[in-house]
């Protein structure tokens, strides 16, 4: 095989794999307003605030909505994975890599009819897979913040939670 063909198959493989790494699958609940389906596309505040995030940074994101441990299972089980609305606390602190936070509850809760406390929950965020790289959260926690300071997580709370 001649070195100009071999260098031809190595930076196809080398951007079939940069273009992998730029692709996440974000999986989530029935969690109305955060998270829903309607029209066969998953929305809600949370996801269009992560949805905007992907954007901002420039990653190609897919989003599931499954029952919970569903969600929760494929996102620990797939190294692209990723799982909104979640909360941080001390158990699964070590299983993620962790961006936000997304919606605060605390701040919102009198707006929806929550069926359980959502006050002692607080904030919830984006857990991501332990296999994406560092590089990766950073961007998306940049372009997150970029999001909060423009504004944009406000118009999207007074879109998802008037009442």
């Amino acid at each position: 095989m001649s070195m100009r063909l071999c260098s031809a198959i190595l930076n196809i493989l080398l951007l079939s794999f940069v273009a992998c790494a730029e692709h996440l699958t974000l999986y989530t609940e029935h969690f109305p307003p955060y998270s829903y389906v309607k029209s066969d596309t998953v929305t809600g505040l949370n996801t269009e605030l992560v949805r905007l995030t992907c954007e901002k940074a420039q990653l190609q994101c897919d989003f599931v909505l499954y029952p919970w441990l569903r969600a929760y299972e494929a996102a620990t089980k797939n190294p692209q994975g990723a799982l909104y609305s979640t909360s941080r606390n001390p158990l699964r602190e070590p299983l993620f890599k962790w961006v936000g936070p997304l919606a605060q509850y605390g701040k919102t809760v009198d707006v929806v009819e929550p069926m359980v406390d959502l006050s002692v929950v607080g904030a919830n965020y984006l857990a991501l897979n332990l296999a994406l790289p560092d590089t990766l959260v950073q961007k998306l926690q940049t372009a997150l913040d970029q999001l909060y300071a423009s504004g944009e997580y406000q118009r999207l709370t007074e879109q998802y939670l008037k009442p």
